[in-house]
């Protein structure tokens, strides 16, 4: 329990930071009736940010993916609207949908 009670504290303490700094910012004059906004930074993300893929794996021989669950290789279906990209395992039943973006981070080996 102390380990969840010092996360709750670290966030707790986060939130009232940010509120305050959010504040600070923003400023309302009697001459100036418009609120200043900040300006937003870009969000940057790593792999190190990102989830790791827990539904599917690469082949190490042939590079064909696999579903996690079954280990079972599975059927490409179809992109959908340019972004997704839907595959089927026949002996699960079961629908697996991945970005293009996720495609390049699947990991190799039973993971």
């Amino acid at each position: 329990m102390p380990v969840q009670t010092a996360i709750q504290e670290r966030s707790t303490r986060r939130r009232t930071t940010e509120r305050a700094r959010r504040a600070a910012a923003v400023t309302t004059t009697t001459d100036d009736l418009e609120e200043r906004e900040e300006p937003v930074a870009p969000v940057v993300t790593s792999s190190r940010s990102l989830p790791r893929i827990a539904t599917v794996y690469r082949g190490v021989a042939s590079g064909e993916l696999h579903h996690a669950r079954c280990a079972r290789e599975l059927t490409f279906v179809g992109v959908r609207g340019g972004i997704e990209i839907d595959f089927y395992c026949l002996n699960c039943r079961e629908h697996v949908t991945l970005t293009e973006f996720a495609m390049s981070r699947v990991p190799v080996g039973q993971g």
